[in-house]
């Protein structure tokens, strides 16, 4: 009964924050002129279009390191350090712009892991440890930004505190914390403080380099800084997640025009769908030629291997 009402009340938060997010992105599309938002396009620079495909390889390949770690943690000497990556790249390509992403990342993780007896078990582990370095990379970068904005002070400056000091707090509990009922039930394999501090690195460049891939897109006069803009991004991605919308359409846009009032809405608007096309839907093309390329490959050699015999 308590996991029934857990679910059906995830799915009306996620119901209520895509209707709200619908309502404010029409709202805010209907004062908005299709000539302002092309403008907006040619204003962009090519280089700013390399410097968020450098930004979004960076994350990726952090990506990556997360499910080598990962794999390495719950399914030790099972996993090669190239399928790791490769799955680990791919799987969040698909994530990202399919969205469901325990769905999808299960699914493709099972049918590449299986051969080397990873079972359902496994593969549940290893993606609550890569959550759990995307949650801490959220949490470490965002306390950073509101800890160090130059702009920022008052109650914002308190929370990155507050933020810190917990994650000092559980990186000295952690012992008692793997041990909790929580913590238990996802039966995650032991995770030392250094594995904790190396999990918190790994996603403090993370999502650095998505920030910094969306950030470049934007014009300079449209946010202060780049620390300003850090929990802004991470409170729009968070929400696009919650509402399980794919890859968070519409609920990311217009968590972003809403956060930025000041900002023209057009060009925030068209640094989005530069956004989507760089860091969703590039890796999510790329990924796909990728898998068709590997899966044409391996039915080669065992075709080749059944003539032989």
């Amino acid at each position: 009964m308590q996991i029934q009402f857990k679910k059906m009340l995830g799915w009306v938060v996620a119901l209520a924050v895509l209707v709200a997010a619908t309502v404010a992105l029409k709202r805010i599309l209907s004062t908005m002129r299709l000539e302002d938002l092309e403008s907006a396009f040619a204003a962009t620079h090519w280089s700013h279009i390399a410097l968020a495909a450098l930004g979004t390889a960076v994350s990726f390949a952090v990506l990556g390191l997360y499910e080598r770690y990962a794999t390495r943690m719950a399914v030790p000497g099972k996993v090669r350090f190239s399928t790791a990556m490769f799955i680990g790249m791919v799987g969040n390509a698909f994530s990202n712009t399919l969205g469901f992403h325990w769905l999808t990342g299960s699914a493709l993780r099972y049918r590449a892991y299986r051969k080397a007896g990873v079972g359902v078990g496994d593969i549940a582990r290893i993606i609550s440890l890569v959550g759990l370095c995307v949650g801490l990379g959220s949490v470490v970068i965002v306390a950073a930004a509101l800890l160090i904005d130059p702009q920022g002070g008052g109650w914002r400056r308190w929370i990155g505190v507050a933020m810190a000091v917990g994650l000092v707090g559980i990186d000295l509990a952690l012992p008692k914390l793997m041990q909790s009922r929580w913590l238990a039930r996802l039966q995650l394999p032991a995770i030392t403080r250094p594995g904790l501090a190396l999990q918190m690195l790994f996603g403090l460049v993370e999502m650095s380099g998505a920030i910094f891939a969306f950030y470049v897109l934007l014009p300079a006069d449209v946010v202060p800084d780049f620390i300003g803009f850090i929990p802004v991004f991470i409170m729009a991605t968070l929400l696009g997640v919650v509402s399980h919308s794919p890859g968070g359409v519409g609920v990311f846009e217009a968590t972003l025009l809403t956060a930025l009032p000041s900002a023209d809405k057009a060009q925030v608007l068209a640094a989005a769908l530069l956004y989507r096309l760089v860091y969703n839907l590039l890796p999510f093309t790329l990924s796909m030629l990728a898998v068709a390329l590997r899966r044409g490959l391996s039915h080669a050699q065992e075709t080749s291997v059944g003539r032989r015999v």
